[in-house]
């Protein structure tokens, strides 16, 4: 689950998203009046309008309804984290944006908002989300598992391991070939939402 999830969904959207986040143009406030400025703080070529398609994807490729919106969730209070620490034109304009247009928020938007807003090389955040996913697996796993803390390190050490092959095949991935369908993963989350006794909120 965690290695097509991260090569082909998550690590993708954060990569094409941070070249989109280069090079979006800031609105410049004229009186009441919104204008359009120039090349963003990158200098490169991406758009407000491919930011909200990547947007939209990145929701509809988490198909059980929870999923789908915890992340939501999560990506909305991390962004406006973000913009309320950092007070950066750039988050704060894409949650007005955000707000206008309706966009759906995702943990994997808000992690190539904040490697923008913090300046950090695009493998470095591509680094973080894999780090995150494959430790949340693995906190999962030891509530189902006799798995304990050791063993867990030593599983996440190997694993990590493969972080850089990961990371450089997701780089490869162009936008239109983004996501992965797992219709056994889909119809288990979907079953776990009704389920009379569950362990996890999602």
């Amino acid at each position: 689950r965690v290695r097509p999830g991260c090569r082909v969904r998550d690590q993708p959207l954060v990569s094409v998203l941070i070249l989109e986040l280069e090079g979006v143009g800031l609105l410049v406030i004229v009186g009441d009046a919104g204008i359009e400025g120039g090349p963003g703080p990158g200098g490169g070529v991406g758009d407000w309008p491919g930011v909200g398609a990547l947007a939209r994807l990145s929701s509809a490729l988490r198909t059980p309804r929870e999923a789908r919106l915890a992340s939501e969730n999560i990506g909305r209070q991390r962004a406006e984290l973000t913009a309320a620490l950092r007070g950066e034109a750039l988050a704060q304009e894409y949650l007005a944006r955000a707000a206008a247009e309706r966009w759906p928020f995702s943990s994997a938007i808000s992690a190539a908002l904040e490697g923008r807003v913090l300046g950090a090389p695009r493998e470095a955040v591509l680094a973080a989300v894999t780090y995150a996913a494959l430790a949340g697996i693995l906190s999962a796993a030891m509530k189902l598992l006799r798995l304990g803390q050791n063993a867990s390190q030593l599983l996440l050490t190997e694993m990590l391991r493969e972080a850089p092959a990961l990371i450089a095949a997701a780089e490869q991935v162009p936008a239109d070939e983004i996501g992965w369908f797992n219709p056994w993963l889909d119809i288990a989350a979907a079953r776990h939402e009704t389920a009379d006794t569950r362990m996890f909120i999602s």
